[in-house]
């Protein structure tokens, strides 16, 4: 055969080779859309990704999860489609995929304390905007802000100011856009910049798993301005009112002593320090039953709170707990489904280990604040 047949034979093998993996992606598009719904889709996809790696077909889990992907704006939480990209062989991670999979990566370079590689993975999502989905490229902004704060914080805001303005749609994005001003507001107070912090903080919906927060946050900038009755105010709304969480029994305490009511804040200081049974036991199934019964954020002077309500509607377990709540609904409609099983058995493993994880961080704040009380009292005075 001459040099040109060979060369005939060569393109046709690549063209070959193309179509194949263009099928695939159509046959998954395919099987998404017919699958009764984006969370069905999205189960659908990702147990034929996995089905597909272990068989030794990496190509076309990639074509799995791509069109898993296109589908989790819709989800009220993606953890499990951004986890099957992580787990793809970097080699089929395709152009579609290309940004997301660079801000996963970047997520857990932040996560492990390396700024520097987190800078350098999400540069070219950000410099080629286009390419990138809407949910990405507002993450690939919050981690450039996160990523500069301590040595740029200028830049950082820059970058958070446009993480915060995004117009995605969907709970994921709006989530992504309060995450971003809780920063802002965070960095403004740290600068000095009280009033830059209170329209921040004022900014964060209740309905993102941040409100608390964000409240907290509007109180110390209140009582920092000379303004402790305001911050009375806005802690006494919280729920469980100025007891009701150790930390915000803290700021309180300092308000009321600045009012010039001593007892009031040694009151508040006693009775947090009493009330330690709400803040020590906790349970995966009572936090999703919590939920259940609570849909939506926190309300103002709701009488409850603890260790378990400050879980469930906290940002890291509420969003998982939505989307957990919504495929066993579909399940229950579907018994036979074997797809959104697997998805409501990750689900549950991914809530697991995220509670575990959110319930050592509560407990080593709840306990702080504690010492931080009982370090206030004694430094009180009561009134003659």
């Amino acid at each position: 055969m001459t040099a040109r047949g060979w060369a005939m034979v060569a393109c046709l093998l690549v063209l070959a080779s193309a179509c194949g993996v263009y099928g695939v992606r159509a046959e998954a598009r395919r099987g998404v859309a017919a699958a009764g719904g984006p969370r069905a889709g999205v189960a659908r996809a990702l147990s034929e990704a996995q089905q597909a790696l272990a068989a030794g077909r990496p190509e076309e889990a990639g074509a799995w999860v791509e069109a898993a992907w296109d589908q989790r704006g819709a989800l009220a939480d993606d953890r499990l489609v951004r986890r099957a990209l992580l787990e793809l062989p970097r080699a089929v991670v395709g152009e579609r995929l290309e940004a997301g999979r660079r801000v996963e990566e970047a997520l857990e370079a932040l996560g492990a304390g390396d700024a520097r590689r987190a800078i350098g993975l999400v540069a070219p999502v950000i410099e080629r905007d286009d390419a990138a989905d809407p949910l990405s490229l507002a993450r690939a902004w919050t981690v450039r802000g996160v990523a500069a704060a301590a040595a740029s914080p200028g830049q950082a805001r820059g970058w958070l100011r446009r993480a915060a303005s995004g117009d995605a749609g969907g709970a994921q994005a709006e989530r992504a856009r309060d995450r971003a001003r809780l920063l802002l507001a965070t960095m403004a107070y740290d600068a000095g910049g009280e009033q830059a912090a209170i329209a921040g903080f004022l900014r964060v919906e209740p309905s993102s798993g941040l409100w608390r927060a964000a409240r907290t946050g509007l109180a110390m900038a209140q009582l920092r301005i000379g303004q402790p009755e305001r911050a009375l105010k806005i802690l006494a709304l919280l729920p469980g009112g100025l007891t009701g969480d150790p930390e915000r029994a803290v700021l309180a305490a300092m308000a009321a002593h600045a009012l010039g009511q001593p007892d009031a804040a040694r009151d508040i200081i006693e009775d947090s320090l009493e009330d330690r049974a709400r803040w020590e036991e906790a349970s995966v199934a009572e936090v999703l039953a919590w939920q259940a019964a609570h849909p939506g954020g926190p309300r103002l002077s709701e009488p409850d709170e603890g260790l378990v309500p400050t879980l469930a509607q906290g940002a890291a377990l509420r969003s998982l707990g939505d989307e957990l709540r919504g495929a066993r609904e579909e399940l229950e409609a579907r018994p036979g489904d074997r797809g959104m099983a697997a998805y409501v058995e990750g689900l549950e493993q991914a809530f697991a280990e995220a509670f575990e994880a959110e319930r050592a961080a509560e407990a080593a704040r709840v306990a702080q604040a504690r010492r931080d009380l009982e370090t206030l009292l004694p430094q009180i005075t009561p009134a003659p």
